[in-house]
């Protein structure tokens, strides 16, 4: 079964492992956490099933916000961040998902829950840096400040003209990376692709649209 990180909500201590409180604070992360609890109770009644939390998954058909981003690295307009970019922000590659849940068959559906992360993560500024030297842009990172953006953001939200998720701009300038360490020992799993890669391919991927 795969959820997402979004369940644990802001993380109260780095890296979040599997035993975070959940606490989401939207929609997609609270029925995400419905259905883990679904999951338990069927765990209960005998059933094997190994629940997935990825982070941002990364890959083909899965663009998703990211097209925002291309297009202003397109239009060599600058690239704003929520906060000062110094924060690291995590994602996985949807081949290293499938990879996972392959892990999890092969090992006998463990009745455990895994986070799904890349390894050694860039923070955002040095990440967006490096899509738009990549991409031949003379876009530039543009830091903002955190709160008052995620303030105005949440105002339009509320007016019904959502720019971004709230689950996706609450988190934006917070430091958030999982702990992945009980993926690799119990399943014998490695994330292949890393943060960069993943999002230069994206934009490739973007680019041939």
């Amino acid at each position: 079964m795969f959820t997402t990180d979004m369940t644990y909500g802001k993380p109260e201590y780095l890296p979040v492992d599997t035993r975070h409180p959940q606490r989401p604070f939207g929609p997609y992360g609270e029925s995400k956490k419905a259905a883990e609890d679904i999951c338990r109770r069927y765990r209960e009644k005998g059933m094997n099933i190994t629940i997935m939390r990825p982070r941002m998954i990364n890959g083909p058909g899965r663009t998703g916000i990211l097209i925002k981003l291309f297009k202003l690295i397109d239009r060599n307009l600058p690239v704003p961040t929520i906060g000062n970019g110094k924060n690291h922000y995590q994602m996985v590659s949807v081949f290293d998902c499938v990879s996972a849940a392959i892990a999890a068959i092969d090992k006998g559906f463990p009745n455990k829950e895994y986070n799904l992360g890349s390894e050694s993560s860039p923070d955002i500024r040095h990440l967006l840096q490096g899509v738009i030297r990549d991409a031949g842009s003379h876009s530039f990172v543009l830091p903002t400040p955190g709160r008052l953006v995620k303030f105005i953001l949440g105002i339009f939200a509320s007016l019904g003209m959502p720019i971004m998720y709230k689950e996706q701009y609450m988190i934006a300038d917070e430091e958030y990376v999982l702990d992945i360490s009980e993926t690799v020992r119990d399943l014998d799993w490695r994330p292949r692709y890393n943060d960069e890669d993943m999002l230069k391919e994206a934009y490739r991927m973007y680019k041939q649209k």
